[in-house]
């Protein structure tokens, strides 16, 4: 037996001299109330805090903090056999066994109903996260197009400086021809005129083009640093796809370990109630066997037995609420780990 399942046996054990809880309304807060059944002391504490209050659940030493509520009163909910002092049906505390049985399996399927649903919540939250993966995977493409785009940026600032270049080039082969016309002949100024118009023309060509060469080098510096930003964000969508499909992993895992769980629950169950059918028919085929003073004898330790095997099967199946109640926990704190990450 683990640590959790001698816990649990613990507080069930604690609680079993204890009333079912009933829940009443103070000043818009649900705050569970526990009566003792033995000297009728009401034990209620609660939180008050802005216009409402948060209940805190104790059975004698015993704390259930809020989230706990529903178990809970599941638990208390289930009905218990109390053996009667005389054996007669009269009695308060006794009950008829085929009405304790109908109330056990409908505790039952109220729990296989509850355990359904959480297995449909955490398959959901799964689909969440694997649409998430998808949308992952766009950003990537959407990286790798951008990177051509800076590739092309690039190509055409080589050809631009290529340009300006041969432009230098020519401008050079201007001057020498000034210089070398202003050497032959000094007294053409007519020549020297139009060499400096051509200069002054080919000047103004070469600022328009320098200006355009500067756009270009401001565009390719803006291009440059929008696709570092998109490496950077592509990089950390990568680091949440991965983060996010160990999640998904992890939730896959708590899920097949959960359904295993209700499964092995289920298949108790259906022992336990096959076995107390068989022995209801043997007690009944007893009571219509045997007369007078052995026949009540042996009545009253059948009910005796009834009441043991039903406060075992309120065990039980107080044990199966629990565990279901971790598992559901644990499917829950794996979906708020990927809305983090998200």
């Amino acid at each position: 037996m683990t640590l959790a399942s001698a816990a649990i046996l613990a507080t069930v054990s604690s609680s079993i001299a204890y009333a079912p809880p009933a829940i009443t309304n103070t000043g818009g807060a649900n705050l569970p109330r526990l009566t003792d059944a033995a000297g009728g002391h009401t034990k209620a504490r609660s939180d008050a805090s802005a216009g409402g209050g948060s209940g805190q659940l104790w059975s004698g030493d015993t704390f259930f903090p809020p989230a706990r509520w529903r178990w809970w009163t599941l638990i208390r909910a289930q009905p218990r056999v109390r053996g009667c002092s005389n054996g007669v049906d009269g009695c308060p505390g006794h009950r008829a066994p085929r009405a304790v049985a109908g109330a056990g399996k409908d505790d039952h399927a109220q729990v296989r109903a509850l355990a359904a649903r959480e297995v449909a919540v955490a398959w959901r939250e799964i689909e969440v996260a694997e649409e998430g993966a998808e949308l992952a995977k766009i950003a990537r493409v959407e990286g790798l197009i951008r990177k051509r785009e800076v590739a092309d940026i690039e190509r055409q600032q080589g050809e631009l400086v290529k340009a300006f270049e041969d432009t230098m080039i020519e401008w050079h082969t201007i001057d020498l021809r000034i210089l070398t016309a202003m050497a032959a002949e000094e007294g053409v100024r007519t020549t020297t005129g139009a060499f400096i118009r051509e200069l002054d023309e080919r000047a103004q060509e070469l600022d328009s083009r320098a200006q355009e060469l500067d756009r270009c080098d401001r565009v390719l510096r803006d291009a440059e640093a929008a696709a570092a930003n998109s490496e950077v964000e592509l990089q950390v969508r990568e680091d949440a796809l991965a983060e996010r499909e160990r999640a998904l992993e992890v939730a896959r895992q708590v899920v097949e370990d959960r359904e295993a769980a209700v499964i092995m629950a289920e298949k108790d169950s259906a022992v336990r109630e096959r076995n107390t059918a068989v022995r209801e028919r043997a007690i009944a085929e007893r009571e219509a066997a045997v007369e007078g003073c052995e026949a009540m004898a042996d009545l009253e330790r059948a009910r005796r037995r009834i009441a043991d095997l039903e406060y075992t099967l309120d065990l039980g199946t107080s044990i199966m609420a629990a565990s279901v109640a971790r598992l559901h926990e644990a499917a829950r704190e794996v979906g708020v780990t990927a809305v983090v990450v998200s």
